[in-house]
């Protein structure tokens, strides 16, 4: 009985590109070009000083992608460039460079708390992201700083319903009903707000939800 032979489709693509060029089937190549932005776009502009080009050659040399073979010290070093020159990617991606640390080189939570504090001043994200480790103390950082983590909170409470909220979550672990009440009423969490007064007293609960309505960012 004969068997019946299925070719898989790009076989046979190929077969039919090369009866059309009178090339064999096994001379052609479908392989796309190899990706040079980083020898020919990054680094250029990196050399010159450009922080934005020094972020993404650092991140090239990070992932070993747009053409460059993966080298963390390359990275680091390209990324500290960029990072001192004030971009605020850079700084938070050296940050977690240095957090997890790389081959040869240990962690270094630290110094990496410093450069997360600077891609916070200027990065709404950051800064919260930041605040929410302090405040687990959860990796990468392995670093629980409460007080820290409200003072971010507080920077971006005028900006971020989130930070007002989790600004309430703080306040109600540490037994502060009236304040956690005045950050939740801030944040319209109404479903929270609701929880809390059910065991407070009304005098408490005014004096709260006054506060909320003079409170200024």
């Amino acid at each position: 009985m004969a068997v019946e032979r299925t070719w898989p489709r790009r076989l046979i693509i190929l077969a039919g590109l090369a009866s059309i060029v009178g090339l064999g089937c096994m001379s052609i190549s479908l392989a796309p070009p190899a990706d040079e932005r980083a020898a020919k776009q990054f680094a250029p502009a990196a050399e010159k000083g450009d922080r934005v080009a020094q972020y993404q050659l650092a991140s090239s040399y990070r992932y070993g992608s747009s053409g460059l073979p993966l080298d963390m010290n390359k990275a680091a070093s390209w990324m500290r460039k960029s990072a001192e020159a004030g971009n605020s990617d850079a700084q938070f991606a050296l940050g977690d460079m240095l957090a997890k640390g790389w081959s040869g080189t240990p962690p270094a939570p630290d110094e990496a708390l410093g450069w997360f504090r600077r891609a916070a001043e200027s990065h709404l994200g950051n800064r919260l992201w930041l605040a929410g480790q302090l405040d687990k103390g959860g990796a990468p950082l392995g670093i629980a700083d409460r007080a820290a983590a409200r003072e971010l909170y507080l920077a971006a409470a005028a900006q971020s319903r989130l930070a007002r909220h989790r600004l309430g979550q703080m306040a109600e672990r540490s037994g502060s009903l009236g304040e956690a009440l005045k950050w939740y009423v801030l944040a319209a969490s109404d479903d929270d707000a609701a929880r809390l007064e059910k065991g407070m007293k009304c005098t408490d609960i005014e004096r709260a939800r006054q506060e909320a309505a003079r409170w200024q960012p």
